[in-house]
């Protein structure tokens, strides 16, 4: 599923992209921008994926997820 809308505009090659956020008691998560996602959108340069998060209380832990290949990304 895909977590960025992307949009044209009337200015030729420029989108607007709009991140909808993963949200739950703890707070929010979102993706800014992938690779894959851009990518779909005419996107050629370089670029990996960049999320953001917030959490609503102090000391919350919050996971990074395991995934087996080839859907596995590495995490840092």
């Amino acid at each position: 599923m895909n977590r960025l809308d992307i949009f044209p505009t009337p200015i030729n090659g420029l989108h607007r992209i709009v991140s909808r956020p993963m949200g739950d008691s703890r707070g929010h998560f979102s993706r800014l921008f992938c690779a894959d996602e851009l990518a779909a959108a005419g996107w050629t340069d370089p670029i990996a994926q960049a999320n953001l998060t917030y959490t609503r209380q102090k000391n919350t832990v919050r996971g990074l997820h395991f995934q087996h290949p080839p859907y596995a990304e590495l995490k840092m």
